[in-house]
Formats: C-alpha cells, structure tokens, sequence
C-alpha cells in the first residue's frame, strides 16, 4: 500500500500540486486517478488508515523482519479513523448556502489538507477498494498536521 502524504495546511497557490499528489497516490493504489468530484457543498476525504508496513526489525543474524498490521486493525481504521485527506472539494463549498456568498473566514479546508472530521456525518463508502468519506463542509472540525495524531475513543454500547 502506497504511504500517504499531503502537503499540511496547504495554501491556495499550492491546491494544484497536493491535487497532482492525491491523483499520483489512487494511481499507485488503484491504477487510476481519484475521479470523484462532490456535487454543491460536499467534501470528499480519503480516511486514514494506518500503513500496513509498521516496521523493519534488523535481527541478532543480519536479516530483517517486517512487522505489518493486522488486516482487522486496517478495516477498524477505515470504520472509526476520525482524520481524513481532503481529496475534492464540491463548487458550492464555503459559501452561505442561502445566498451564495463566500464565508467571512474563507475555506476551512484546502484540497491536500489532512482533516479531523465527525464520524457520523460522514457518508461512508469504498471508492475503487480505498476507504473514502463524503461530508458537508461545514462538519470540518478542523485541520491537522499529522492523521496519526487523532484517533477515535470508542466507547462499545452496554447490552
């Protein structure tokens, strides 16, 4: 699996390089570019998921060992990871959605940007076999630096 980078807090002169990094990694994932564009105010976001390579281990007789995660870990990732990668951005994003102006604070998010996001507004879905979340814009919590930072507290329901 390819390991995912984005550029953090991108700027708006530098959208057109991390959209090239987004495409160049669904092509070393998928064999094709992302190919999914939001309609209106929706944002479509790569859910991270940890790397399935988590080391190489050099042993006592000079070969190495590769310690991977676990196939269940990387789809519990992919069911409560609570960051995500911006991947498109729908046409009416950060806009009133009454009058079509832009918002005071400008865009929450930039395509590139690593963001934490609410696991229950999220339409969760499988875009050509990678985990991918659509949500509104204004559910953004925020962007972040490093996905591995964040992780989801799951609290199972008492029965």
């Amino acid at each position: 699996m390819a390991k995912v980078t984005a550029l953090p807090y991108v700027e708006e002169h530098e959208v057109e390089d991390a959209q090239k990094l987004i495409d160049d990694q669904f092509i070393e994932l998928t064999g094709k570019k992302f190919g999914f564009r939001p309609a209106g105010y929706y944002i479509a976001v790569k859910i991270y998921v940890r790397a399935d390579e988590l080391s190489i281990i050099d042993m006592p007789d000079g070969t190495t060992q590769t310690l991977w995660t676990a196939p269940i870990v990387q789809q519990q990732d992919a069911l409560e990871s609570c960051s995500a990668l911006v991947v498109a951005i729908g046409p009416g994003c950060f806009k009133n959605r009454d009058t079509g102006v832009a918002w005071a604070d400008g865009p929450t998010c930039r395509v590139g940007d690593w963001v934490a996001i609410p696991r229950a507004s999220t339409w969760l879905t499988k875009w050509r076999g990678v985990a991918v979340g659509v949500l509104p814009d204004d559910k953004i919590i925020g962007t972040v630096e490093d996905p591995a930072d964040l992780s989801s507290v799951y609290v199972p329901p008492k029965v």
